[in-house]
């Protein structure tokens, strides 16, 4: 007896195993989540939830947001910080003459 794929999948999906699964690309929220976050990384949860909702069709809590990317608050602040960062492992790269495994090592060291 052979069974189809979309019995198979109605069949896990009602007893609940395929719960998180969002059809696409994209495995479960918590990656669509981080999709999103990626965009626009200053975004708040409200806008992520917005955005979500828009495109996907289905809410999530900011419990599940804070859980995929971190909070609001941590994020705001690794973002400042994270820009500064770049900047300056620009420019140790172009002091390594664009080596990055050079840079790296360099860097290594200094940690």
């Amino acid at each position: 007896m052979q069974i189809s794929a979309a019995f198979l999948f109605l069949h896990l999906f009602k007893r609940g195993i395929m719960k998180n699964f969002i059809p696409g690309n994209h495995h479960n929220k918590s990656q669509i989540i981080r999709d999103v976050f990626k965009v626009n990384p200053a975004a708040t949860n409200r806008e992520i939830k917005n955005v979500i909702y828009k495109q996907f069709g289905f809410s999530v809590g900011s419990n599940l947001i804070s859980q995929a990317v971190g909070t609001q608050g941590c994020r705001k602040s690794l973002a400042i910080r994270t820009s500064l960062i770049v900047e300056k492992c620009r420019e140790v790269l172009v002091q390594c003459g664009n080596d990055i495994e050079l840079a790296v090592r360099c860097l290594r060291m200094a940690a």
